[in-house]
Parts: structure tokens; sequence; C-alpha cells
């Protein structure tokens, strides 16, 4: 590989070992990409990369989105929740914190000496996902009715 004028240029082989080294099913799609590409369909090339891109993305987003202790900053800018501090400051809430707690959507997370932080669970970030349009609309709700 050569880093020429910005980018990376590198080789059919480089490409298919990295492409192999990743999966199999992925090695496969970049060899049929090659493959078409050769034969001038360039068109089919295309599809096939935006179709494992995507592919990708579903993946990753799969595997954050079932793991199981996330910062409650980051799930609410992930999920689009639109008034993080908000929804902080309420799920922070003792009353609150505790049902979320008890039905599985939070957690506290001890850091020994340095105290403590509010976690959310796959759980909750699949409760958030299925609900963001409802947590939203509520939050929204609060926000006008509060006086600053």
């Amino acid at each position: 590989m050569l880093n020429q004028g910005g980018y990376t240029l590198a080789d059919e082989d480089a490409v298919l070992f990295y492409a192999q080294w990743i999966s199999i099913d992925f090695a496969i799609k970049v060899t049929t990409a090659f493959r078409l590409l050769r034969n001038g369909e360039i068109t089919k090339a295309y599809s096939l990369a935006q179709e494992t891109k995507h592919t990708t993305e579903v993946n990753a987003f799969e595997k954050w989105i079932n793991y199981s202790d996330t910062p409650l900053r980051d799930v609410c800018g992930m999920l689009g929740i639109k008034r993080t501090m908000l929804f902080m400051k309420i799920a922070k809430n003792p009353n609150q914190l505790k049902s979320f707690i008890d039905r599985g959507i939070l957690k506290i997370r001890n850091y020994g000496d340095k105290g403590s932080a509010v976690r959310v669970t796959s759980v909750g970030k699949h409760y958030i996902k299925d609900n963001i349009e409802a947590i939203n609309t509520k939050l929204d709700e609060i926000y006008n009715a509060t006086d600053f």
C-alpha cells in the first residue's frame, strides 16, 4: 500500500486478504465486486458495495444496542433524544431512577473510589428506541411547561 496525494492505494491482494480477515461472507462480496468491475458492470458493483455498507452499519448498530453498559448521554445522542440534559435530569430523579432500575432500563455502575454512574442496559436502549417519539413529546411538554 502506498499513500499518494492524501489517499491510500492498495493492491487487489491486500484488499482480498483484509476482506478474508473480516469474514468469509465479506470476502465473497469483495471478490464478487472485483469480478463485476472487471466485466464492466460498474452499477452492479456499486449496488453490491452499498448493500454491504448498509449491512455492516446495521450489524454494528445491533451489536451496540445489545451491549448492556452504555453511558446515558451516549444513548441519548445515538437514539435521538432531543432534550438530553432534561432527560438525564429526570432519569436521575430518585423515584424515576428506581422505576427505571426496577424495570431493567437503567443500572448503577460502581467505580469504586471514583463513585458511581447511571448506565443504560440493552433493555433500556431497546425501550428508548421503541418509544423515542413518545419520550421526545413528553420531554417537549415538560420543557414548555417549565419556567426557567
